[in-house]
């Protein structure tokens, strides 16, 4: 079997687990919305369940599409292009709403703030990276497609990656529980799969590095699924209850 016959398979099981990972989105946060709940915490995952959930539907889309097309080519689509764009600004409201209203209920400790810092840092150096190498190598003028490809997407899956670091303390504090966790999860692996390929873009990638990135994207999905599965199981539990109380 070839190289990208295998590619291909991992990328179409990774589809197939973001729609199940939808299926129980979807579920779940109808879930939410349906209950009446009066807890802080409920109330400020409505919003962000409902931008998680448009966010990866977008996002799945626009993978089915390249998968259609010919991702292996890297022949973005203006259709895919325009889906995963609005699809990490979803995720970026979503995880910066999270972060807003979850600084007002937990306050960050010197050793989060340091290694936040830490990481911050390497991340802006790598993306610092990245575009100016993306620039010297694409001298000549791009086309508004290229420069979001190029320079709008590294951006928007960095912010979105620094934006769930928050969710760690928060976990821990257990001011949240697993589902939000695994999904911060799905998006660490995200954006370490697409840092791969973005690399790629600049630099002739070796054999196992497209391996690499599509084996990540797959334990992203993977990742999606358990945290939209637990919330599902969890907020329907949830709702029940509520509803018993209102009767």
């Amino acid at each position: 079997m070839s190289l990208q016959t295998v590619l291909l398979v991992i990328e179409w099981l990774r589809n197939l687990l973001l729609c199940l990972a939808l299926y129980f989105g979807v579920k779940a946060t109808l879930n939410i919305l349906q209950g009446n709940f009066e807890d802080k915490v409920m109330q400020i995952k409505k919003p962000v369940f409902v931008l998680l959930i448009s966010g990866i539907l977008l996002l799945t889309i626009a993978m089915i599409i390249e998968n259609a097309q010919g991702i292996l080519d890297k022949n973005f689509t203006t259709a895919s292009i325009i889906l995963f764009s609005v699809s990490y600004a979803l995720l970026i409201i979503a995880f910066g709403y999270l972060w807003f209203h979850s600084s007002k209920l937990h306050k960050l400790h010197i050793a989060d703030l340091t290694f936040f810092l830490g990481v911050i840092a390497a991340v802006l150096i790598w993306v610092y990276y990245l575009l100016r190498s993306t620039i010297a190598i694409h001298s000549a003028s791009l086309s508004l497609l290229n420069k979001i490809v190029f320079f709008y997407h590294p951006i928007a899956v960095a912010l979105i990656f620094l934006l769930t670091l928050r969710i760690h303390p928060i976990h821990k504090a257990k001011i949240i529980q697993t589902p939000i966790w695994y999904v911060s999860c799905g998006i660490f692996t995200y954006f370490l799969g697409y840092m791969m390929l973005a690399y790629s873009f600049i630099k002739p990638p070796a054999k196992l590095i497209p391996l690499l990135y599509s084996l990540f994207f797959l334990i992203s999905a993977g990742y999606f699924v358990l945290g939209f599965l637990i919330a599902n199981k969890k907020f329907g539990n949830d709702l029940q209850k509520s509803q018993q109380k209102s009767i």
